[in-house]
């Protein structure tokens, strides 16, 4: 585990980039907010709201991704229960992570009467290049890397990470060089945040109504689905990955949510 000793201060690279992170997120969504309330008066979350439910989405957040990555490795933690609670060792699943964040920003939407859709639109600028960021720490700890390059099939491409020894997943260890599946993610968060901010520019989207939160929900389900069968090992369902049976039941539920949602705001 990266770390930065200051005195007797530690600082684990991880945590400092999942901080860093979670406030590049929390900036752009914070700017979007200025944005949308210009455009639409009846638009009523201010920039300062995004910095106040931070706490709430963050902490819900963190321990719905630490479940869902949890019960993904119940085989291993079922038999190391004191790992449970080890976040900075890495270990955090996405999709538990926007789920408990959603609900962390419903619960401070609904104690400040503010509209949850049109939170979860200015969220949803700040959601893909938080992950993009965060996604640095994956590297940090060597985790979240795809499938190995066989080097009977030719030398590995320029872009193949090489993963140490001690970070190789049981039966890989023969293996060096694997895709560098947490940065095929990153780039294509960035793609999908350049896309929301095009849509948002040619105004082919009404705000407010979570349709932009729909829209990122979509790409980024499309993004997993996609990605998945490069991953080493992952949560099945029978013969079905987990994350591509959630990315397909959300991106159903964010187009319909595109398609039957009102196009101004209430």
């Amino acid at each position: 585990m990266q770390a930065i000793t200051v005195g007797p201060l530690v600082v684990r690279l991880y945590g400092l980039i999942l901080g860093v992170a979670i406030v590049v997120g929390a900036s752009i969504a914070a700017s979007f907010a200025r944005k949308f309330e210009v455009r639409s008066a009846k638009f009523k979350i201010k920039s300062e709201y995004v910095w106040d439910g931070l706490v709430w989405a963050v902490v819900l957040g963190v321990i719905g991704a630490r479940a869902y990555h949890v019960i993904d490795l119940w085989e291993f933690y079922s038999k190391n229960p004191g790992q449970m609670l080890a976040v900075w060792n890495g270990g955090l699943g996405i999709f538990g992570a926007i789920g408990g964040g959603t609900l962390g920003l419903w619960l401070f939407s609904k104690r400040e009467s503010l509209s949850l859709a049109q939170f979860l639109d200015v969220v949803a600028f700040g959601l893909p290049v938080a992950q993009a960021v965060g996604r640095l720490g994956n590297f940090v700890n060597q985790e979240l890397y795809g499938k190995p390059f066989d080097f009977a099939q030719g030398k590995p491409p320029y872009y193949a990470i090489y993963i140490s020894p001690e970070s190789r997943l049981p039966g890989f260890e023969q293996f060096s060089h694997f895709h560098p599946l947490f940065v095929y993610e990153a780039l294509l968060n960035l793609g999908l945040f350049g896309l929301l901010v095009l849509i948002y520019r040619k105004k082919i989207l009404g705000v407010g109504r979570g349709k932009y939160f729909a829209i990122y929900l979509f790409g980024y389900s499309l993004i997993r689905f996609c990605l998945e069968p490069l991953r080493v090992e992952m949560w099945k369902v029978g013969v079905v990955p987990m994350a591509q049976l959630v990315s397909v039941v959300l991106m159903v539920l964010s187009l319909g949510w595109v398609i039957r949602s009102p196009k101004k705001v209430k």
